[in-house]
């Protein structure tokens, strides 16, 4: 019986642990990256999102370029240095799109609702 008991005050510490932990997490939202991680869970991008992308990917790239001039140019370092600046790339034009297709939506709505008006 006494077992049971210790159980089940374990089992109520830890949920008031957790809840404890989760209420930290959630109220600690300065700096760079608290936003970050929040805006990583909310559907659709956020530029602080994509900013930070931008970021990672440079710093990648700038990595590489310093290995390369330290070590004899080779061809790993090469071809990944050529696959970081292409995925920059296409992650940026990639999202580029998806902000013109949302603009033309918008558009196209406010034109409707306005031809409704009428």
């Amino acid at each position: 019986m006494s077992t049971d008991t210790n159980v089940d005050n374990s089992h109520d510490n830890m949920a008031k642990s957790n809840n404890d932990t989760d209420a930290a997490l959630s109220s600690d939202n300065s700096g760079f990256f608290g936003p970050i991680v929040d805006n990583i869970f909310q559907p659709g991008v956020n530029s602080q999102v994509v900013i930070f992308i931008n970021v990672v990917f440079v710093i990648l790239l700038i990595l590489f370029i310093t290995l390369a001039v330290l070590w004899e140019l080779n061809i790993h370092l090469i071809i990944l240095g050529s696959l970081t600046f292409i995925l920059i790339i296409s992650i940026n034009w990639f999202l580029a799109e998806i902000q013109k297709v949302k603009m033309e939506s918008a558009q196209e709505h406010n034109e409707e609702d306005h031809n409704k008006k009428d």
